[in-house]
């Protein structure tokens, strides 16, 4: 006889009764009929599997009350439990990405796999026999999520998105402004000979397919979205910033080249590409046009959970003018971000503001402090470390001395940890490891055997 369940939704949310059919689907494949429904009542005549929130129930271990957390470090917390005897029973999660999270989890347990993104990726199995599932889980880390940066179609990203949820992830982070420059580098097919160029889409196509598209299916799917980065900073100066292209120095607005960073005597271009030259961050007129640059792009993107807010790309690019050089650029940084959290917290905005360790922000502040740590996720960046070893290693030898425009910058796996422990010191909250793996290593290592016995 063929195996039939009622998947009965608690709510009426998007991203729950997204959960039920992709339930439905899944179990159909295999065999199962499978109906959805939203409501309180069940018929005691049917297999019923129920999909619920219930917060509560996960700040309660071993009868036991834990210490709860913030209120904004919670909302984000996913667990589940998932209770289910032969179709029937309950999925239960901390909020309603937990849900979908949990139904994907009940899914492996019967046998279905999502290796990677699309159908093909998939394995279905041909029947789904007599089980009993019974899972609690908590998600180990906060932030679980990949970056835009690399080569991206719409096609792919959607298919890739679509999967995240499936492996776990539960943010996605559209980088710059406008992630223009990863849509044009696989339109062009840079540095593949054996592809030809194809048309690339605008900056506007780009960002009304995120804002219209891409965002409200992330949404469905309860993934955290985070954006900006690098780019803020171009902005201010007038200059172009949704990618690395150079800009011949004359293209300069005279009238804002006094907000660009000293080097040498001179104010200009850091090797001639805007996306790389810092600011005069000791200018109290940058400062505030940098946070109305960040303050336009938030209220622009009302769906925004997270904003990244860095500085120039590149390293040892810091302004060397008297007033600058009076303190860090962590300290000229933190600074900045105190007066974004004035405005959005004048504005009653909950977006979360990410803020990083990275180049020469590797070494922390001096003298600056946060004033409201719970707006605040560090994002650690190790960019120059190397990936033959794992995070952390053996101990080694305490952080140098900052010495502006001539800064080291660590490369041995446990020299960065010293970085990190020293922001952790500065920032006790909220973060998030930002790493690269996937940046360059796969082409050092095509089998990716080497990356996997570093990363697992």
């Amino acid at each position: 006889m063929r195996e039939s369940v009622l998947i009965l939704c608690r709510n009426d949310r998007e991203t729950i009764l997204y959960a039920a059919e992709e339930l439905k689907r899944y179990l159909s494949l295999a065999g199962v009929s499978a109906w959805t429904s939203v409501g309180e009542a069940h018929s005691q005549y049917m297999k019923t599997l129920e999909l619920a929130v219930a917060p509560e129930e996960f700040r309660v271990k071993e009868g036991q009350c834990l210490e709860r957390p913030s209120p904004s470090i919670w909302q984000n917390a996913d667990a589940y439990a998932i209770t289910v005897t032969d179709l029937g029973g309950t999925i239960r999660g901390s909020n309603n990405r937990s849900v979908l999270l949990g139904a994907y989890r009940y899914l492996k347990e019967l046998g279905f796999a999502f290796l990677r993104p699309d159908r093909e990726g998939e394995r279905i199995p041909a029947a789904v026999g007599p089980h009993t599932v019974k899972i609690r889980e908590e998600a180990s880390s906060r932030y679980r999520g990949i970056c835009i940066e690399g080569a991206v179609s719409f096609e792919n990203i959607m298919r890739f998105v679509t999967w995240l949820p499936k492996a776990g992830f539960n943010t996605y982070f559209t980088q710059f402004k406008i992630p223009y420059e990863f849509f044009k580098t696989w339109y062009l097919h840079t540095n593949n000979p054996y592809h030809g160029k194809e048309p690339v889409p605008s900056e506007e196509e780009v960002d009304a397919f995120v804002k219209e598209i891409l965002v409200p299916h992330m949404k469905k799917l309860g993934l955290i979205w985070q954006a900006g980065g690098h780019g803020f900073t171009t902005g201010v100066a007038g200059l172009p910033g949704t990618g690395w292209d150079p800009l011949a120095e004359e293209k300069v607005p005279e009238e804002r080249r006094e907000y660009l960073a000293m080097i040498d005597g001179k104010r200009g271009l850091f090797h001639g590409v805007p996306l790389n030259t810092s600011l005069c961050c000791s200018n109290p007129l940058v400062r505030e046009l940098l946070v109305r640059e960040i303050l336009d792009y938030i209220h622009a993107n009302p769906q925004l959970d997270m904003v990244h807010v860095w500085l120039a790309d590149d390293g040892n690019n810091s302004c060397e003018c008297g007033a600058c050089a009076a303190k860090r650029p962590s300290d000229w940084y933190i600074e900045i971000l105190n007066q974004v959290d004035e405005a959005l917290s004048k504005e009653g905005s909950p977006v979360k503001v990410v803020f990083l360790a990275y180049f020469d922000l590797l070494w922390p502040p001096v003298s600056a402090k946060l004033l409201n740590s719970e707006r605040f996720v560090f994002m650690f960046a190790p960019i120059t470390r190397s990936y033959r070893t794992p995070l952390p290693v053996e101990a080694t030898a305490l952080i140098p001395p900052y010495k502006r425009n001539q800064c080291r910058f660590p490369v041995n796996a446990g020299e960065n940890m010293h970085y990190c422990s020293a922001w952790k010191q500065f920032f006790p909250g909220d973060s998030f490891l930002y790493d690269y793996h996937y940046m360059w290593n796969q082409f050092r290592d095509w089998g990716d055997y080497g990356s996997a016995e570093i990363l697992w």
